[in-house]
Parts: structure tokens; C-alpha cells; sequence
């Protein structure tokens, strides 16, 4: 998709069925019953189909529940994931953009990479004109979930013994020191991401929800296969990384470890092109769009 609006409205469009949710209708049932599966229906339509960003919150509640959570605390991490965000964002004109950095940021502890990402992310004039349109789109986890997909970010959610949440934005390891050094549990909103784009069974919505290109879907079938007899990776050259070849044995195909890596450059696009070969020809993939990893 070119615009991220189009995927703000992808992540949310009802595309699921209860069978692609991993839960039955009876459990499914008693969560609406105890008002832990939002009410709101797009289109018009019943809970018959879900939206990723509903698909993506039951994998929440059974991660949740398995650590105990009760209803009622569950609700409460609901109203924090669903409730509307307000959007007040003023045209990022140069000079404002100018102000940000030598004023607003100036004062704050965040580092100098990160506030040039902060930068960088305002001066985005089609993120910010995307965010603009959201409109009664606009929630919380459906952002989070914008913005693990379009910047790769390490994103998820913290709560503590008393029940207070809040975000959590994993930029380096200083941060995850930080977040595992408290007592309150984390939940990673992007692993579960990760683990829908390496699901076998949910391939076909790979490409409508821009997770991956055709192209990549290619990639990742070829992958799975393991038929290939040499693997070609160039990185981007501001990433530093060398250009990297596998040449494996017919009889023996990509290890393991081989193929969480290729696998893992598809999902974070931190790659800049992707050569496959096998005896029957050659399969390859570009990047098709820039991400900040």
C-alpha cells in the first residue's frame, strides 16, 4: 500500500473468522459476556469477522489469562487498548519542527538518536497527514500495531501489580534493561505480529494487511520448501552488514538457524534484497519500503 492510511484502515477492516482466531465460540461468547471483547463493528457487521487489530487483542487476552488476569482487570486493559485517541497535531512546518528540537526536546533525557527519530517520524508528512484522517478508527492497540508494522518497532504494554499500564517502545538495550527490571509484566505486541507472519495458515493475508510483498511471499514459500542451493542477502549500506551467501547441499538444504534468518529479515525488512536459487531457477526480492530499525 502506498499511503499508511490505507493500512490504518487494513488493520482494521473485518477480515477473521472465529476459526483464524484460535479460541471457540463458547469461550469467545463468555468474553463478550464479561465486556472484555470490544462492541464496536465496523461496516455494520456482527462479530461473525474480526479486524487484525481484534485478532491481535484475543492473542492478548489468552497470553493475559494465562498469567491469571482477572475479568475485571481485563476489562480495564480493554478500555486502555480500545479508547479513542485524540489527535491535536499542528502542521509540522520547518519552523515548528525547528522549535521541537532546539526547545521542547532540548529539555528532556531522551537520547540524541532518539530524538532524531522523533524528528524524523514529525517531518513524515505522510504520517502525519494518515494520523490526521484516522478519525473513528483512531484506538490505542490499532496505532501500536500501525506502528510496529510501518517502523518496525519493538512495541507492547506494561502492567504493574496495581494494574497501571503503559507503553513500552523498545529502541535499544538500555530499554529492555529498564522494562525487565521493574516488577510488572510485559506483553509484546510485535511478537505477536511476528508469530501471525510465520504462521503457515494465515499466508494469505500477509500481502492485504502489507505485512509482506508477493514478492516476499515468494521468498518465504521457497523458504519453507528448503529446495535451494544457494542464498544471497545484501543488507542496506547504512546497516553496515556485509553482503552475506549461503551455499548449501540439495541433500541437506537451509539449517534451522538459516531460515529463522531470512524469515526474521522478512518480517523486520531490514534487508536490502533477497536472491534464492534452487535447480529450477532463481527467486528474488527487493525491500519495498523504507523502515527505521
Amino acid at each position: 500500500m502506498d499511503e499508511p492510511f490505507e493500512l490504518y484502515i487494513a488493520i482494521n477492516r473485518p477480515t477473521f473468522y472465529l476459526k483464524d482466531l484460535g479460541v471457540t465460540a463458547r469461550i469467545l461468547a463468555h468474553w463478550k459476556e464479561n465486556e472484555i471483547i470490544p462492541q464496536t463493528n465496523l461496516d455494520g457487521l456482527a462479530w461473525n469477522k474480526f479486524g487484525f487489530t481484534e485478532y491481535i487483542w484475543i492473542k492478548i487476552i489468552q497470553e493475559l489469562r494465562k498469567f491469571g488476569m482477572s475479568i475485571p482487570m481485563l476489562r480495564n486493559v480493554k478500555k486502555y487498548l480500545f479508547d479513542t485517541i485524540e489527535f491535536n497535531l499542528p502542521d509540522m512546518t520547518p519552523e515548528k519542527i525547528s522549535e521541537l528540537k532546539n526547545q521542547d526536546l532540548k529539555h528532556t533525557n531522551l537520547s540524541e538518536e532518539d530524538k532524531n527519530k522523533i524528528i524524523a517520524f514529525l517531518s513524515d508528512t505522510s504520517v502525519i497527514a494518515a494520523i490526521k484522517g484516522f478519525n473513528s478508527f483512531r484506538n490505542h492497540l490499532g496505532m501500536m500495531i500501525y506502528t510496529s508494522i510501518i517502523y518496525s518497532k519493538k512495541i507492547g504494554i506494561l502492567i504493574n501489580s496495581e494494574g497501571q499500564i503503559r507503553d513500552w517502545y523498545g529502541i535499544d538495550q538500555t530499554s529492555y534493561e529498564t522494562a525487565y527490571s521493574q516488577t510488572e509484566l510485559f506483553i509484546s505486541i510485535s511478537n505477536f505480529i511476528f508469530d501471525f507472519m510465520n504462521d503457515e495458515t494465515k499466508e494469505k493475508y500477509l500481502v492485504p494487511l502489507n505485512l509482506m510483498s508477493p514478492d516476499e511471499i515468494k521468498v518465504l514459500r521457497a523458504v519453507r520448501r528448503n529446495d535451494l542451493t544457494e542464498v544471497i542477502i545484501k543488507f542496506p549500506v547504512q546497516s553496515g552488514k556485509k553482503r552475506l551467501k549461503i551455499d548449501t547441499k540439495m541433500e541437506n538444504g537451509l539449517s534451522k538457524e538459516v531460515q529463522d534468518k531470512v524469515v526474521g529479515l522478512l518480517n523486520l525488512k531490514n534487508y536490502q534484497s533477497i536472491t534464492l536459487k534452487n535447480n529450477s531457477g532463481q527467486i528474488y526480492c527487493e525491500r519495498t519500503h523504507q523502515k527505521i530499525v
